[in-house]
């Protein structure tokens, strides 16, 4: 089985379930399976995090000491939401 790494999770918290059913699929054919899904079953099977805005702020020293950090993230209250708490 091949999953090449793609990058970021770009909201989406996927369990592999594709890799699962590739499995699955290729022990009942007793041969290699290609699984292919369509965009709609991709968002379906998917679990998504609401939106969120993160914003840090931080200060160093003349050694390069972090001094200051100001760390604060705004989250959505539902995915599609328009307002950041």
């Amino acid at each position: 089985m091949v999953t090449p790494f793609v990058g970021g999770g770009f909201g989406g918290k996927t369990w592999n379930q594709q890799a699962v059913e590739a499995a699955l699929l290729a022990k009942r054919a007793g041969k290699p399976v290609q699984v292919a899904w369509t965009r709609e079953e991709e968002f379906f099977y998917d679990a998504f995090m609401p939106a969120a805005v993160i914003k840090v702020r931080s200060g160093l020293d003349s050694r390069g000491r972090v001094t200051f950090w100001d760390y604060r993230v705004y989250f959505c209250r539902r995915p599609g939401c328009g307002r950041f708490l």
